[in-house]
């Protein structure tokens, strides 16, 4: 199993919410398990977004595109 975690911080959540939308494919996609995340704030205030996925194997998660389209 792979497992990747993805930690960012957020200047407009509103809008990383929306791009997050367009991720809704991936369970589709032969050897995606799942994922789950939620939102943290530090001490300065900065909104901290974090997503932890799950993936059968190497091979699946190699086949997953790249947000810009290409392969991983």
């Amino acid at each position: 199993m792979i497992t990747k975690w993805v930690r960012c911080e957020v200047v407009d959540r509103d809008g990383f919410d929306r791009g997050q939308q367009g991720w809704t494919a991936l369970r589709e996609l032969p050897g995606f398990l799942g994922q789950y995340g939620g939102w943290s704030r530090r001490p300065d205030g900065a909104e901290i977004a974090s997503i932890v996925a799950f993936w059968a194997d190497s091979d699946s998660y190699e086949s997953l595109p790249s947000a810009d389209g290409s392969q991983r």
